[in-house]
């Protein structure tokens, strides 16, 4: 008897599918972020948990600084909010997303619209306003581009400002830097890519910058081992004490990213993917019944969102 055990045993076994690494492209684009929420179409973090004083040691008690770090499928995007306790004031440091479609110059909202208003194909996109800005990727994840446009706080400076050390004049740019680095502590980065992204290029007539989200392709980041990423700026308009006078803002969204997912082989129809849709919405936010050509916003049973090209 123990003999038969065995061997059906062994026959299961033999019979259980080799499971295979197939390479899939996944993409995150503020769709559906964990431990953080749009508040009147912005998130530019909150007062939650314990805070530091990060001025403390120069004397300045006032400022706490609250981590609001949150994550999105397979990457963790780090935002810093300093409070004002004297003046109730709020700012955002790190990467911050939003659902803005104004593209005016005014102060409400200032800090999170873009140029394009809304996100790349969708309603919500990212705002990097920070030098040194970052977001991490997981083990099993590669970045393979992201897409990009102006925000509108820094060309408030660059085309309606009158101080000297502000607008743009001929032969200034504002230049983004996307690099691509092995741990979060590394000061050298694997891999670079430079985007101009405002220019008054000598002998034009005015100035000229990314209007339209554009696609940045990072396949060369591909096969670095790059976990972190970071955006800094560049650019010719200078303070006095020579920091850089325009502020470093810029939106993000659709960070395409190539990660592995196993897939069963051999004898069996074993189902691997355990998730399974549960509601489809059109990119305006209209909730589907079916399938609808172009891009799809569908909601799995595990959480996430993903983005679904129907052609």
């Amino acid at each position: 008897m123990k003999k038969v055990i065995y061997s059906l045993v062994a026959l299961a076994t033999l019979a259980m599918p080799a499971m295979a690494q197939e390479k899939v492209d996944v993409v995150v684009g503020f769709e559906n972020p964990e431990g953080a929420a749009l508040n009147q179409g912005v998130y530019g973090g909150e007062k939650k948990g314990t805070p530091t004083k990060p001025y403390e040691k120069f004397g300045n008690k006032d400022i706490e600084r609250y981590d609001c770090t949150y994550k999105e499928g397979l990457v963790t995007f780090y935002l810093d909010y300093d409070y004002s306790v004297k003046y109730k004031l709020g700012t955002s440091n790190g990467i911050s997303f939003a659902a803005i479609t104004e593209t005016d110059y005014t102060y409400k909202n200032l800090y999170f619209k873009n140029v394009k208003g809304g996100g790349s194909k969708s309603k919500t996109y990212g705002i990097v306003s920070k030098q040194g800005a970052c977001f991490e990727l997981a083990d099993n994840a590669e970045v393979k581009s992201i897409d990009i446009v102006n925000a509108i706080y820094p060309l408030k400076y660059i085309l309606k400002s009158t101080e000297p050390d502000e607008k743009f004049v001929e032969g200034d740019n504002f230049v983004l830097h996307i690099a691509g680095y092995k741990t979060l502590k590394d000061k050298v980065p694997a891999k670079e890519k430079e985007i101009v992204l405002v220019e008054f290029k000598k002998g034009a007539t005015e100035v000229e910058y990314i209007k339209d989200w554009q696609t940045v392709d990072l396949s060369e980041f591909l096969g670095q081992n790059i976990k972190c990423v970071k955006f800094n700026f560049t650019g010719t308009k200078k303070t006095s004490y020579g920091l850089l006078s325009t502020p470093a803002y810029v939106a993000i969204d659709n960070i395409v990213l190539s990660t592995t997912k196993a897939v069963p082989g051999g004898i069996t129809t074993v189902n691997n993917e355990k998730a399974v849709e549960v509601a489809r919405y059109s990119i305006d936010g209209t909730q589907l019944s079916a399938p609808q050509h172009g891009l799809n916003i569908v909601k799995m049973s595990d959480g996430t969102t993903r983005k679904v090209m129907v052609k």
